[in-house]
């Protein structure tokens, strides 16, 4: 039942139970897993691989999907990239993302140009914008609109940050820095 409500999109590839299930108009989709962009109607150029990534896509165009449940929530956002179990899970209006790792960004729900490589980095991130967090935990706690333009570099950089304008260069650095803005802290444990 691949691509079983097919009208006239073109140049899609479903492989696996329900992939593409719904797709009508939609063209240049790769899915492969079981209901791998099942919603999917109008998006186009989307790419997804493995179990229910991309799951509720309908018409958002250019992401990139691996792993199980990858992008499950998004319906209509664009440019988004998800590697790992969970990646960018609950993103139903974020843009531009990129997410690789076990959970990485999985409550962000409309943040956009952020950045999270490491399981559960940015793991509460939910509208934060133009973040950067490279490393196991790092940004973990980073919830709300005034968290945003944060980079944190290290296991657990920046760990409880809910503020913005910080830069943390080293494991567990600024790691309970909840509020302060304007901070640069280089160094393993510093600004702890």
């Amino acid at each position: 039942t691949a691509l079983y409500n097919n009208r006239t999109g073109c140049n899609n590839v479903a492989q696996g139970q329900n992939a593409l299930y719904n797709n009508t108009t939609g063209s240049n989709n790769v899915a492969i897993g079981n209901n791998a962009l099942y919603s999917n109607t109008y998006g186009c150029t989307n790419f997804a691989h493995g179990m229910q990534t991309l799951y509720s896509n309908t018409t958002g165009c250019n992401n990139f999907a691996q792993g199980y449940k990858a992008l499950f929530c998004n319906t209509s956002c664009s440019n988004n990239t998800a590697i790992g179990l969970c990646a960018l899970y609950n993103t139903t209006n974020g843009d531009s993302n990129t997410a690789i790792g076990y959970k990485a960004l999985v409550n962000n729900t409309s943040g956009c140009n952020n950045t999270a490589i490491g399981y559960w980095s940015l793991y509460n991130n939910t509208y934060g914008n133009d973040n950067i967090a490279i490393g196991a935990k790092a940004l973990y706690y980073s919830t709300g609109g005034n968290s945003s333009n944060n980079i944190a570099l290290g296991c657990c950089a920046l760990y409880c940050n809910c503020a913005a304008h910080n830069i943390a260069l080293g494991a567990s650095s600024l790691s309970i820095n909840t509020s302060g803005q304007g901070n640069v802290a280089i160094g393993y444990y510093s600004l702890k």
